[in-house]
């Protein structure tokens, strides 16, 4: 299958989803040599699609690559009822020792990460 084949599955265009796999190719290597992503501004940033996420805002943080892996799922929802909840679960354990800015996520994150 040609990369436009590939990326009209998504809704993008072929640039946008080599680059939405490069970041979330860096975040699974940063994440299984055990870097640290607190406080990190990320070397890669996601191109954004004008048509999918036009109210998109790079934080140059690891919000930025979990935001366009919603346009990768399969289905919402997983996505919904699964990732978000294990996402707020995460934060509630440790919202005493990280702070959701620190990681590039607003007040409103799980608004803007339900499909």
């Amino acid at each position: 299958m040609r990369k436009k084949s590939i990326a009209r599955l998504f809704n993008t265009g072929p640039r946008q989803m080599n680059s939405w796999l490069e970041c979330i190719n860096y975040l699974r290597n940063m994440s299984a040599h055990y870097m640290r992503l607190y406080k990190i501004n990320m070397q890669k940033t996601p191109t954004s699609c004008k048509k999918l996420c036009p109210d998109f805002k790079p934080t140059n943080k690891v919000y930025d690559i979990i935001y366009i892996m919603k346009f990768m799922m399969p289905d919402a929802d997983e996505w919904n009822n699964y990732v978000i909840p294990n996402i707020s679960a995460m934060w509630e354990e440790y919202k005493d020792y990280v702070s959701f800015s620190d990681y590039g996520f607003s007040a409103d994150w799980e608004r803007n990460l339900k499909i």
